[in-house]
């Protein structure tokens, strides 16, 4: 036989030998991932192709339409589910009034539940079951992630004050269940809104049926969740996660927009055994609280009750709960609390201010942006009854009353042990003040406070709810804030130092707190940029005062 016959038999069974191989390759992956589109009722051919030939709502919340491992035209690891166009489900219907994800993706190999273009979920009024429930009863273990591509929205149209509902509802039900786990969910995207359109900013309202609605709801044991870059907007509270008796690790709610609520987010352990580890909070921006005001228990309402207290990010615990320590850093919260019962822009407490063996919340704040534009008796941080040890550092608070008798900066109930450095208080009517501190000076609160900024500040800088007071210099005399200035930060109309701020160069090094998003600003500008750490959330970067690109590696002549 030929050298030129064997080769090309050689080629011709080489050429065989691929083709096999990519066609099983091709199969292998066609069976790895799919794409399902759904639509409110089918369309078409039926057969999920696509957006002219899509499954039902129905088919999507069948149990036997998903498998895990993967089956053939089941919904299974790997695939994409899109949805199709304007689901309308009727009001308060919690069984077939929503979309339920009866399967679980596979790590590595998520389900992902998109949203195409202009895709919508509506109701007059969703049920307390959301609009989209993940729920590990009705099989949904996890990994799965719900994007909301360019504009996906969930909505209700018609609940709210005037409006035709008036009930308890959720937008989007994410929950674990007693022993095991809902795990590794992502939501993106998603535009969550008019869950309840509240009317409560004039002060004869009476409303209080928006209590029990919130946009995302969080519960059960839960584990490797994230919530990012959303927009919430029209609910009691925006992302509501009570932890109640189970354990939460590593749930991640980052870059959202969230406005017009009474608690932008509420996280709460509330009974032992409650835990929840490496929970993180940061870069989220919250506002807009007037429509949330009354009724409430405040001289600005007619009606006196206790419904609504605004809120930006309020954490708390409950009975005997352990304590849990929240990351809270980056954030951008601002505007007006309001005059109905305003509490603080982020408020860290525990569920009864009178104790009773409840250990409370330890809070780590760093790297925020607070500020408070109302005129009314506000605060920007509150530390409850029962939390202790709480870190505050180079954050920067702005307000807009000096000569009010109780608009402090900071308010604190604590048991103590707390720290306050690097930050940034300007123009509020008290640096510091205590509450229901059981004739406790404010001193016993404080484990250190030092390298702040402390600008237009009223007379009465450090104060109790029980006359223990000190002008600065009397506290400097304690030995606290020995390194704090009282001269202007000159803050830029982004809240940034200028040229001479007094925050510049003027901050503790705090890299040893082992804490590594402190170690750069709000704007993940690495600390320092000169010679020391700026005081505030961001650090001053001018001429001569910028740390270099590093030098490129690995280049070739050519």
């Amino acid at each position: 036989m030929s050298f030129n016959l064997i080769s090309k038999n050689f080629y011709k069974f080489l050429l065989v030998s691929l083709f096999i191989l990519f066609g099983l390759l091709g199969l292998a992956k066609s069976s790895w991932a799919a794409d399902f589109y759904v639509a409110q009722n089918q369309v078409g051919a039926n057969d999920g192709a696509n957006c002219a030939n899509a499954h039902s709502a129905a088919w999507f919340n069948t149990a036997d339409n998903w498998a895990n491992p993967k089956q053939t035209g089941k919904i299974g690891p790997g695939d994409t589910v899109h949805l199709c166009g304007t689901f309308t489900f009727p009001a308060n219907d919690s069984t077939n009034g929503l979309l339920k994800a009866r399967g679980s993706g596979s790590a590595g190999s998520p389900i992902t539940i998109l949203f195409e273009p202009n895709a919508k979920l509506q109701s007059p009024q969703f049920s307390q079951n959301g609009g989209l429930m993940l729920h590990y009863y009705w099989g949904c273990h996890g990994y799965i992630i719900v994007d909301g591509g360019t504009n996906g929205v969930i909505e209700n149209t018609a609940n709210g004050t005037g409006l035709a509902y008036h009930a308890a509802s959720r937008g989007l039900f994410i929950t674990g269940y007693y022993t095991w786990s809902l795990s590794h969910v992502e939501v993106k995207n998603l535009t969550i809104r008019n869950i309840y359109v509240n009317g409560g900013s004039n002060p004869n309202a009476t409303d209080t049926d928006g209590q029990s609605t919130e946009n995302i709801y969080l519960s059960g044991n839960l584990d490797n969740i994230s919530i990012h870059d959303c927009t919430f907007s029209n609910a009691r509270t925006g992302v509501n996660g009570p932890f109640d008796g189970v354990t939460w690790t590593n749930v991640d709610i980052y870059n959202n927009y969230i406005n017009d609520h009474c608690w932008g987010m509420s996280i709460a352990g509330l009974s032992a055994p409650s835990t929840a580890t490496n929970l993180t909070i940061h870069n989220n921006e919250i506002t807009d609280w007037a429509n949330w005001q009354c009724p409430a228990s405040a001289s600005f309402c007619t009606n006196k009750t206790d419904t609504y207290h605004t809120d930006g990010i309020i954490t708390y615990s409950g009975d005997s709960a352990p304590v849990y320590a929240p990351l809270i850093y980056n954030n951008y919260i601002h505007g007006d609390l309001g005059s109905g019962s305003p509490t603080a822009l982020t408020y860290c407490t525990v569920g009864n201010p009178t104790g009773n063996g409840r250990s409370g919340s330890e809070c780590i704040i760093f790297n925020n942006l607070l500020v408070n534009t109302g005129s009314g008796a506000h605060t920007a941080l509150w530390f409850g009854t029962q939390t202790k040890n709480n870190k505050v550092y180079n954050n920067t608070i702005v307000g807009t009353v000096t000569n009010s008798s109780f608009n402090p900066c900071i308010i604190s109930s604590s048991l103590g042990g707390d720290v306050y450095k690097n930050n940034i208080c300007s123009t509020f009517s008290q640096i510091f003040s205590t509450q229901w501190s059981g004739n406790r000076a404010p001193e016993t609160f404080i484990s250190a406070m030092d390298n702040n900024v402390y600008y237009n500040i009223g007379t009465a800088s450090i104060s109790s709810d029980v006359g223990h007071n000190h002008t600065l210099a009397q506290w400097q005399g304690l030995g606290y804030d020995t390194h704090s200035v009282t001269t202007d930060p000159l803050l830029d109309s982004s809240y940034k130092p200028t040229v001479g701020s007094s925050a510049i160069n003027a901050g503790a090094d705090l890299s040893s707190v082992g804490i590594t998003a402190l170690n750069s600003d709000k704007a993940e500008v690495t600390r320092p940029q000169g010679s020391a750490w700026d005081i505030g959330a961001y650090e001053y970067i001018g001429a001569g005062d910028t740390t270099p690109p590093a030098a490129p590696t690995g280049l070739s002549i050519i």
